[in-house]
C-alpha cells in the first residue's frame, strides 16, 4: 500500500504531466530506422540511424553536428551548438532552445541507447540547413560562410582610415608629406591635394553621390577568395529552391520574362542527377559554386539599398546634412530604378545558367564571375541615366567624404551587432550591411591615397591592404543567405515542410541493421572460441556505404589477416590480403596496410574495395635480403626504386591516413564495437 505522502507524489506528478509541468519520457513506440544522408561534397552517401515518431525523424545530437558542420558541447542537462559566435543552447530537461536571445520549445527530447535525439524538423532550420530529398535521400546543405563566424573575428578596428594616422598631419590641412605639397604648389600641378576639415561643400555632394553609386555596382565577389571560400565549402545545390528565389526576386522587383531565365533549370537537374550517379564531385561542386556565385550577386544588388535604411535612417528622419541628402538621393535613385536593374540581374542569371547546361558544369564558376561583370556594367549603364556624377575630382581631396561615409557606416554598426547574443531579426541585417559599407568606405580611402603615392614612386605599397579589404567584404557578402537566414524569427514554416520530406525518404528498419551485425559475429565466433589472446579485430567502413567491413588477423604472429564485408548476398570473404597495420586512407573506398611478412620483406600496400575485391592499388616492398643489397632492395609495383623514392611513396601513403586499432577479439569487445560502429 501506498502511503498518504507516496500517494500525494504520484498525484503531483500526474497533475504536472497533464499541465505541462513535468516533461514525461519519450514513449516506448519508437522505431528504430537507417537512411542514407547525403550533406556535403566531399563524401558519398552515409547511412545514418534515426527514430521515426509520429512522422518526426530524431537524429544523434552527433550525427546533427556532422552533417550541420556545427561544433557539439554536450552536458548533463545541455546540448549546445556553435558555429563562430552563434550558440543553439538546448535544454534537454525542459524541452527549451534558447537562440540569440530568445526561447523556442521543442518536441520531448528522446534518449535511447545511451544517446540523445533530437527532433531533425525542428533543429535544421535553425542551425541554417536547408534540407530536399531526392530519389528518397535527403540531402543537406549549410549554408556556405556563416555570418557568426565572420564576426567572430572581425575587429572593425583594424580597417579604420583615420587621416591623421594615414596622411601624417593635423586635421586643418594634411598632405602626404609636405615636400609633396610644396612640390605641387610650385609648379602648380594640383594645389587642390590639401585636404580640410571645414565642413561639408556643395561640391561634396557630387562626391557623396558619385561613391554611392560606386558601391552600387561594386564588383566585391570578383577575388580569388570568393573561389576558395565556394571550392572549400560543403554546400549542395537546392536547385528547386533557389528557383523559388528567383521566382521571389522578380515578383518583388516586378521583373518580368522569368521563363526564360528558367528554362535551363530541368537540364541542370538531370546534369546533377547523372553527375551524382557516375560519382563526379568535381563537376558536382563546380556547378554548386557556380549557382552559388550566382545567387550572391543577386543577394549584393537586391540588399545594397537597405544599407541606406540602416546607417542613414532613410523613411525615419529628414536628411540634415549633405551627406544624409546624397544617401536620400541615392536611395530614391536606386529604387525607382529597381526595375531595371532587376532585368540586368535576371539577363546576367539566364546566361549563366545557360552555360552552365550547355557546358556540362565546365569552368562554370569562372563563368560565372565573366557574367558578373557583365552585369555590373548593364547596372552602371541603367544607373548612369540619371545619377549626377562628378568626375573631374581630385580623389585625394575627396578623403574627407571617404572617411565621413565609413564613421556613419561604423556608428551604424555599433549601434546594431552588440551584443551579439541577442541580436533582433533587423539587428542582423543592419550589422551585416554596416559592415559592408563601412568595409567599402575604408578600402576607397586607402584606393585614392595609393593613387597619390603612384605619382611619387610608391606604386603597389597599398596592394596588400586592399587585398584584407577585399577578402573581409568577400566573406560579408557571401554570408547573406546565412543572415537572412537568422533574421527569420518562426521557423514554423521550415519545419512544416521537412516533415511532408520526411514522407518521402526510404528507410531500412532496425532489424535489418542487427543482420549485418550478427553475420560477423556468427564468422567470428570459431574465432573467438579458440581464444582471443590468438586474434585481433578491427572494424572499418571502407566502401562507406554505412556498414563497416570486419578484418581478422592472429595476434603477434606475422601471418596475412583476412577480412569479410556483407552485403544483400550475405557475408562475403574478401579477396586480397591484410598485414601489420592498418590504416584509413583518405582515397575513396580505400584502405592501408603495412607489416612484415616474416621472412625480412616488409609490404606497405594500398587497397580499393572493388567487386568485393581488396584490389592493389599501389604496393610497396622493402626487401631486406635483396642479392644486390643495399642499393636494390626497394620496389613498387615489382618495380625497382631508389631508397629515396621509397620513403617518398611510403610518406604519402601513411601521412594522409589515420592509423586504426586492432582490438583483442572477444565476444564483449566485438559486440560493443559492432553496436557503436553502425556506420
Amino acid at each position: 500500500m501506498l502511503s498518504i505522502s507516496q500517494k500525494s507524489i504520484v498525484l503531483l506528478i500526474l497533475l504536472g504531466i497533464i499541465f505541462g509541468i513535468v516533461t514525461p519520457p519519450a514513449n516506448a513506440n519508437e522505431s528504430l530506422k537507417m537512411i542514407s544522408v547525403l550533406y556535403d561534397t566531399d563524401t558519398d552517401k552515409k547511412n545514418m540511424n534515426v527514430i521515426q515518431e509520429n512522422g518526426e525523424l530524431y537524429m544523434t545530437t552527433e550525427d546533427l553536428a556532422e552533417v550541420t558542420g556545427y561544433k557539439l558541447s554536450q552536458m548533463t542537462d545541455n546540448v549546445v551548438y556553435s558555429r563562430g559566435l552563434k550558440k543553439v543552447n538546448i535544454d534537454i530537461q525542459t524541452n527549451t532552445m534558447i537562440i540569440l536571445g530568445n526561447n523556442y520549445s521543442l518536441k520531448p527530447v528522446i534518449k535511447e541507447k545511451g544517446k540523445i535525439w533530437l527532433p531533425m524538423s525542428e533543429l535544421l532550420p535553425w542551425l541554417n540547413v536547408s534540407c530536399y530529398v531526392e530519389n528518397g535521400v535527403p540531402n543537406i546543405a549549410s549554408d556556405p560562410v556563416s555570418y557568426w563566424e565572420i564576426e567572430q573575428n572581425f575587429n572593425p578596428m583594424d580597417y579604420y582610415f583615420l587621416i591623421e594616422d594615414e596622411l601624417g598631419g593635423k586635421k586643418s590641412t594634411v598632405t602626404v608629406m609636405l615636400s609633396m605639397f610644396l612640390f605641387d604648389t610650385i609648379l602648380g600641378i594640383r594645389t587642390d591635394r590639401a585636404i580640410a576639415y571645414k565642413g561639408e561643400t556643395l561640391r561634396d555632394y557630387s562626391v557623396y553621390m558619385d561613391t554611392f553609386k560606386e558601391f552600387a555596382t561594386d564588383d566585391i565577389i570578383i577575388s580569388d577568395f570568393v573561389l576558395k571560400a565556394i571550392k572549400s565549402g560543403n554546400q549542395l545545390a537546392d536547385v528547386e529552391k533557389f528557383a523559388a528565389f528567383l521566382q521571389n526576386y522578380a515578383e518583388v522587383n516586378k521583373a518580368e520574362s522569368l521563363s526564360k531565365v528558367l528554362e535551363p533549370f530541368d537540364d541542370i537537374q538531370k546534369e546533377i542527377r547523372e553527375l551524382k550517379e557516375i560519382g563526379d564531385k568535381a563537376k558536382l561542386k563546380e556547378l554548386w559554386g557556380a549557382l552559388n556565385i550566382i545567387e550572391t550577386s543577386m543577394r549584393a544588388q537586391q540588399d545594397y539599398y537597405k544599407s541606406f535604411e540602416y546607417i542613414y535612417n532613410i523613411n525615419s528622419k529628414l536628411p540634415e546634412s549633405i551627406a544624409e541628402m546624397a544617401a536620400y538621393k541615392s536611395y530614391e535613385i536606386f529604387k525607382s530604378k529597381g526595375n531595371a536593374a532587376a532585368i540586368a540581374v535576371l539577363d546576367f542569371t539566364g546566361n549563366c545558367l545557360k552555360e552552365i547546361a550547355k557546358d556540362r558544369a565546365k569552368d562554370a564558376m569562372s563563368k560565372a564571375l565573366q557574367n558578373h561583370l557583365v552585369m555590373l556594367n548593364a547596372l552602371d549603364a541603367v544607373l548612369s541615366i540619371v545619377w549626377p556624377v562628378n568626375k573631374s575630382a581630385e580623389e585625394i581631396a575627396n578623403l574627407p567624404v571617404y572617411v565621413k561615409i565609413q564613421q556613419d557606416a561604423l556608428n551604424s554598426y555599433n549601434k546594431y551587432s552588440y551584443p551579439p547574443s541577442n541580436m533582433s531579426k533587423d539587428n542582423i541585417i543592419a550589422a551585416r550591411l554596416s559592415a559592408i559599407m563601412y568595409l567599402q568606405a575604408g578600402r576607397k580611402a586607402v584606393e585614392s591615397k595609393q593613387k597619390l603615392m603612384d605619382q611619387f614612386g610608391g606604386k603597389g605599397l597599398s596592394d596588400s591592404k586592399i587585398e584584407l579589404y577585399n577578402e573581409q567584404i568577400t566573406q560579408l557578402v557571401l554570408s547573406a543567405s546565412a543572415t537572412e537566414n537568422d533574421a527569420i524569427d518562426d521557423k514554423s514554416a521550415n519545419t512544416a515542410g521537412l516533415l511532408e520530406l520526411f514522407k518521402t525518404i526510404e528507410y531500412a528498419d532496425a532489424e535489418s541493421i542487427a543482420v549485418w551485425q550478427e553475420l560477423y559475429i556468427s564468422k567470428a565466433k570459431p574465432y573467438i572460441d579458440e581464444g582471443h589472446h590468438y586474434y585481433q579485430f578491427c572494424l572499418y567502413d571502407i566502401d562507406k556505404n554505412g556498414i563497416p567491413e570486419l578484418m581478422l588477423k592472429p595476434t603477434g604472429a606475422r601471418l596475412p589477416g583476412t577480412a569479410y564485408t556483407v552485403n544483400q548476398g550475405g557475408i562475403i570473404g574478401l579477396e586480397g590480403i591484410i598485414w601489420g597495420n592498418l590504416y584509413a586512407s583518405r582515397r575513396p573506398q580505400s584502405i592501408v596496410s603495412s607489416g612484415s611478412a616474416g621472412t625480412g620483406m616488409l609490404f606497405t600496400t594500398l587497397y580499393t574495395l572493388n567487386d568485393n575485391k581488396l584490389v592493389e592499388m599501389g604496393k610497396l616492398t622493402y626487401d631486406e635480403h635483396s642479392e644486390d643489397y643495399p642499393d636494390h632492395r626497394f620496389f613498387f609495383n615489382g618495380n625497382k626504386i631508389s631508397e629515396k623514392e621509397y620513403e617518398r611513396i611510403y610518406s604519402e601513403l601513411i601521412s594522409e591516413a589515420s592509423k586504426l586499432t586492432w582490438e583483442p577479439l572477444d565476444e564483449k569487445t566485438l559486440h560493443y564495437s559492432l553496436t557503436n560502429n553502425s556506420r
